[in-house]
């Protein structure tokens, strides 16, 4: 009887180490694939991350020498946004006193467009720390007008609009924000901002 039960209790500790080794084995697994959604591009370190459902991705920075990182998030990674050409633009924006995102009312652009800005705001306002400011490039609501021949030396404009092509290019001192739909348009807003925070490049 006492041999029995030896033998059950060594059956029941392997079978104990057995469930540990496969709970060890799918943790590590999990963990794995969990750091496989970030990678680095161009030294930069870009981490997935989800929310309520939503995947965004954080961008680390480091602002000024500033010891302590600074995460940009982005509707989009700069993986997605390779395809999307970039004129060298930086100094139509960087150096500038203040700055305006402008749209065309007529083309009744949704609230993903406002995503599209929101996305512009948090490099050129929060991160560059120069002020932007929305617009219309016609009279709507009494809100302020900007087209391309208010940009200049000082004042940046940004036009963000639907296109045949998903770019971001200049008119003179102007920047256009072009995309064939919404969706798009985030895509190139975002893609703009790691230009000009030197993560990706022009292309």
């Amino acid at each position: 009887m006492g041999h029995f039960i030896m033998k059950q209790e060594t059956k029941l500790s392997l079978l104990i180490i057995f469930l540990i080794l496969i709970l060890t084995v799918t943790i590590i697994t999990i963990t794995v694939k969990q750091k496989s959604k970030n990678y680095n591009y161009n030294s930069f370190d870009i981490i997935e991350a989800k929310k309520e459902n939503v995947i965004f991705y954080l961008t680390k920075l480091y602002i000024n020498n500033n010891p302590n990182p600074t995460y940009l998030r982005t509707r989009y990674d700069p993986k997605k946004l390779k395809d999307i050409p970039v004129e060298n633009i930086k100094d139509k924006v960087i150096g500038k006193q203040l700055g305006y995102i402008s749209i065309n009312p007529d083309e009744n652009l949704s609230e993903k467009a406002v995503v599209a800005a929101l996305e512009l705001d948090s490099v050129i306002d929060t991160i560059l720390k120069i002020p932007l400011n929305s617009a219309y490039t016609k009279e709507y609501k009494n809100n302020t007008i900007k087209t391309c021949n208010d940009a200049n030396k000082t004042e940046a404009v940004i036009i963000l609009t639907l296109g045949n092509d998903n770019k971001v290019f200049s008119n003179n001192e102007c920047i256009v924000v072009q995309a064939t739909d919404e969706d798009n348009l985030i895509k190139a807003a975002d893609r703009f901002g790691f230009y000009l925070l030197g993560v990706m490049n022009e292309s």
